[in-house]
């Protein structure tokens, strides 16, 4: 073999052998990638593996449950049976009990059936005595007196059948049977009005008109009467505690009025001293009262005298008989319901004919016709929803009475009801009324009261105010307006043909429900003092009309200024904030922004003590430190800047003095009914910086005042009503408002201090709200 064969030959054995190692090569990098997904799988499995145990022990967990809601299932459908069983021993008991008065219920049908046998037996002699009475004049008298002495008998049958009843069913009566009853009564009213005209028989004459006690009792104030405020509307009956005056059908009424009302309603049953009271009848009415569960509905006043009597008038708001007809005629009877007409009381009366004395006395809206429960009690809620129904009867009720005009005609008499002897903001609001109506050539009286009751002006207040003493001594004994002005607000106990709270304010923008309420079923209206307070009112409920007519803002410019002894002001570019101190007032952002302004700008605040002020709390709160105090003010710090706090009481003089001795007026409020502050510093051109929001925006706008930015949250008062809001100021827009005063040229400044004190005079001054309250007034009646 040669040489290059050998060559050949072992290249070619060496190029198998290198094929055959890189073949090698390559299966083992196969089995390293294999071995390695496999580990891959195994990790998966192993994953898989752990879920499907999570998985088992879930569902585990979930059988378990689901054998324990069905344990749970079975002892409620055990429960149930057992609470399904004693339902159907009930039912066995009550249909036993409906089959009794079944019974009774078909007892007393047959004696109405009978009655009707009767009424018709009576009809007929009645047709043939009226026959008697055309053929023979001259017997004319005394044979009707026979006839109305049947008919005496036949009215007083009813009541003694129907008390019967009563005594024996103890439930309110069947409406079904009432009234065919009432129908039976109207019938008979109809003949007996028939045979009178036929006959011509006069008219009973009128008892003269008395004049009772005053219709406003002394109620001395005292905190603990805050019921004045949630006063029951109050159904009021007064005659003798005897079956035939029927008071127990006023009881089925306060139960009705009860079932179908929120309960805020009660009924006093009076008697006159002297009144020939039934003891067992008494007894057998508050038996009754318990068992309609109205015993703390209803009160009892047997024989009254004069000076109580006058204060279960004054408590009361609708005059309401049910008795029977042939009691109308009495004269006790018809004194009550003149004392109630004197009291200025809304009268519904039942059986009333046009030929009882009664009838000259009572416009037909006062006459019941119906004696069923539920009918009655649908003439009353007429009556608290209704309110030119209500003011269409106090003039009718007026006119046939003669008691007071029935028209508001000009000068108007005006009793201004409130607090009238302090710098309270209600105080200043009633005395500005008072001075303002007065002017305008009203008769005013202005009577001293607050929401728990009446108070005694301060002599002092009145040697500083003379032209308001004689106002405070004035006894109008007919009125036509009364304004009410007192915190809380009732409205119990108002008198007038026009009766109105107001001139209002409130200051965030929920309302409580139950004094909503109370201004719908016993007022004209109510006078507002912003339209922010109008559109509150409102958006609460309010369905009486509601009228902006502000308040008076300019008694100030009767004052010449007076520095006040002992106050001495800090010098440098002064704020000042006149206010309550109360939360809503905004000292606590007015007091954190200080803290950040220039050193030179010192902060004067005007407060008085009471036990919502904050204003020291707050400069504590904020770092200030008492410097000094005396008997009319303190100085607090906080480094170099001041703060001078007034709780005196400031005569007006000094309060004008004090306006023009400052730069600007500063009130963040979260809430105003109207701000008057802020009005009275416009009047000496003093710039004024407020929240963009509330009652004060009826005069501050962007062209007469620097609105400071605010956003609705929640009112943080002692009312915590829910979802009511106020507008709380930005800080950082209150800095900067004030700072822009300091920084706005003399031009600017005068244009908004301009506009703003030409606003005020034209809406604010005593001329201008004397004529929106007149013209309030007409509108309300």
């Amino acid at each position: 073999m040669s040489i290059k064969t050998r060559l050949v030959f072992e290249w070619r054995r060496i190029r198998h052998a290198l094929a055959a190692l890189l073949h090698v090569g390559n299966t083992r990098t196969r089995v390293v990638m294999l071995e390695a997904q496999l580990a891959q799988q195994a990790a998966i499995l192993t994953q898989l593996q752990q879920q499907l145990n999570q998985t088992q022990q879930q569902h585990a967990a979930a059988f378990n449950q689901l054998q324990q809601q069905v344990a749970d299932e079975a002892q409620r459908r055990d429960e149930l049976a057992n609470q399904l069983g004693e339902l159907v021993q009930w039912l066995a008991q009550n249909e036993q009990r409906s089959a009794q008065r079944a019974e009774l219920t078909m007892t007393l049908m047959q004696k109405i059936a009978e009655l009707v046998e009767w009424l018709a037996h009576q009809e007929a002699r009645l047709q043939l005595q009226a026959v008697r009475l055309n053929d023979f004049q001259q017997d004319q008298q005394r044979e009707f007196a026979a006839v109305r002495n049947e008919l005496a008998e036949l009215k007083t049958a009813v009541p003694r059948l129907a008390g019967t009843v009563l005594t024996t069913m103890r439930q309110p009566l069947d409406m079904s049977i009432q009234r065919q009853l009432d129908e039976l009564r109207a019938d008979l009213r109809q003949r007996q009005l028939t045979v009178a005209v036929a006959s011509n028989i006069p008219v009973a004459p009128l008892p003269p008109l008395r004049c009772f006690d005053a219709p406003v009792p002394w109620l001395p104030a005292h905190p603990g009467r805050d019921y004045l405020v949630t006063q029951p509307y109050t159904l009021l009956y007064v005659g003798a505690l005897q079956p035939d005056h029927a008071q127990s059908r006023l009881l089925e009424c306060l139960y009705q009025l009860r079932r179908v009302d929120d309960g805020n309603v009660a009924l006093i049953l009076a008697s006159p001293l002297g009144a020939a009271d039934d003891a067992n009848y008494l007894a057998a009415l508050t038996e009754y009262a318990a068992q309609l569960g109205l015993s703390d509905q209803v009160e009892l006043r047997p024989q009254a005298n004069s000076a109580q009597l006058s204060a279960t008038y004054h408590a009361a708001d609708l005059y309401l008989s049910l008795a029977e007809p042939s009691v109308l005629t009495n004269s006790a009877t018809v004194a009550a319901v003149q004392r109630a007409l004197w009291h200025e009381l809304l009268v519904l009366v039942y059986g009333v004919t046009p030929i009882m004395p009664m009838a000259q006395l009572l416009p037909n809206e006062a006459r019941l016709t119906a004696l069923a429960a539920d009918q009655v009690v649908a003439e009353i809620k007429q009556v608290w929803c209704d309110r030119n129904r209500r003011q269409r009867q106090w003039a009718e009720q007026r006119r046939r009475s003669g008691y007071a005009p029935a028209l508001v005609t000009a000068p108007l008499t005006v009793r201004i009801e409130g607090p009238c002897d302090s710098s309270y903001s209600l105080a200043l609001v009633n005395t500005g009324v008072a001075r303002a109506l007065h002017h305008a050539g009203d008769q005013v009286a202005l009577y001293q009261t607050d929401g728990y009751g009446d108070t005694r002006p301060q002599r002092s207040f009145l040697a500083t105010n003379p032209d308001l003493a004689p106002l405070t001594r004035s006894r109008l004994r007919q009125v036509m307006v009364t304004l009410r002005n007192v915190y809380p607000p009732r409205t119990n106990a108002l008198r007038g043909l026009v009766r109105i709270i107001g001139p209002y304010g409130w200051e965030e923008s929920g309302f409580p429900h139950q004094w909503i309420r109370a201004f719908n079923r016993r007022l004209s209206g109510v006078l507002c003092l912003s339209d922010y307070v109008r559109d509150v009112l409102i958006a609460n409920g309010l369905k009486i009309p509601a009228i902006t007519t502000g308040l008076v803002a300019d008694a100030l410019l009767d004052h010449s200024p007076r520095a006040p002894a002992g106050v001495t002001l800090p010098g440098g570019y002064r704020l000042l904030h006149v206010s309550s101190g109360f939360p809503r007032k905004g000292v606590d952002v007015l007091l954190q922004v200080h803290s950040r302004l220039p050193p030179e700008m010192a902060l004067i605040i005007k407060t008085f003590a009471n036990p919502h002020n904050v204003v020291e709390a707050e400069l504590t709160r904020w770092g200030y430190r008492r410097q000094g105090r005396d008997a009319v003010a303190s100085r607090w710090v906080n480094g170099p800047r001041r703060v001078l706090v007034i709780e005196v009481e400031l005569a007006p003089a000094e309060m004008v003095w004090l306006y023009q001795q400052v730069n600007q007026l500063v009130a963040p409020s979260r809430g105003e009914g109207f701000g008057l502050p802020m009005a009275e510093a416009m009047l000496f051109d003093v710039p004024v910086v407020t929240t963009d929001a509330g009652g004060q925006r009826d005069f501050c706008t962007p062209e007469t005042a620097w609105l400071v930015r605010s956003r609705l949250v929640a009112a943080q008062t002692h009312f915590a009503l829910p979802g009511s809001q106020w507008a709380a100021p930005d800080a950082a827009s209150l800095r900067a408002a004030i700072l822009a005063v300091r920084a706005a040229s003399a031009a600017e400044r005068r244009s908004r201090t301009t506009a703003a004190r030409a606003l005020v005079l034209a809406r604010y001054s005593q001329a201008a709200v004397a004529w929106r309250i007149h013209a309030a007034v007409v509108a309300l009646n």
